[in-house]
């Protein structure tokens, strides 16, 4: 089981063991806890198993992001390798090492961008990726000296970066009277539905979920 913060540990919960789980009760008595209409043991799907504090630390970053100094640091680890093994493993191939070098120079926007113009859902994959069997599991600081070169956590800090400031990066190109389908609306789907619009296309998206959906692309959803 997850472990609770500590301002909510002491004096809170008791565990419940049967065969097969482990429930958490909260006690609703307690300041600052709210009480929950369910419990893990309720059957069928219902809400309220859990209250609000603990779905919070559920919920929380399992790696936190890098701060500043800390992806400077981490950027600073990076050989910018010529034939580097990190974009052979990549496979959206985006170039690791410019991107970590941009970071390094204090211009993580640009490097945010490096990563955009390969591959639209790059803040995504930042935390989803497996890099440790892809970029990190190839980089030579890992052959080397078992500690790769952090490029998942840095991929996130250059796009959080990026993103924060609140603005899109992209923009659509002059209308080019041009329509496309995209079928199917997983990353390979929207990353060329993105990519068609930016170049000025009418791009409708269709995804069969409940007997078919369509959706039509539009200049706020690049």
């Amino acid at each position: 089981m997850q472990q609770l913060s500590e301002k909510i540990v002491p004096k809170f919960y008791h565990l419940i063991k049967n065969q097969t789980c482990v429930s958490l009760i909260l006690d609703s008595s307690q300041p600052g806890v709210q009480a929950m209409s369910n419990s893990q043991l309720t059957p069928g799907v219902v809400p309220g198993r859990l209250t609000t504090e603990v779905y919070a630390v559920n919920f929380s970053d399992v790696a936190p992001p890098l701060d500043h100094h800390e992806a400077r640091v981490a950027a600073d680890r990076c050989y910018f390798c010529y034939d580097a093994p990190c974009v052979t493993a990549c496979p959206t191939s985006i170039d690791i090492p410019l991107f970590i070098r941009q970071i390094s120079t204090g211009t993580p926007d640009a490097a945010a961008m490096t990563i955009f113009n390969q591959n639209i859902l790059g803040g995504i994959c930042a935390r989803v990726c497996p890099t440790e069997n892809l970029c990190e599991g190839s980089c030579v600081r890992e052959a080397a000296e078992g500690k790769p070169v952090q490029i998942g956590a840095l991929q996130r800090y250059a796009t959080d970066h990026l993103m924060d400031q609140g603005s899109h990066p992209f923009k659509r190109a002059a209308p080019t009277a041009k329509r496309v389908a995209v079928v199917g609306a997983g990353p390979a789907g929207l990353s060329a539905a993105h990519r068609l619009a930016v170049k000025g296309h009418e791009v409708t998206l269709f995804d069969a979920r409940q007997g078919g959906r369509a959706q039509r692309i539009r200049n706020r959803d690049l």
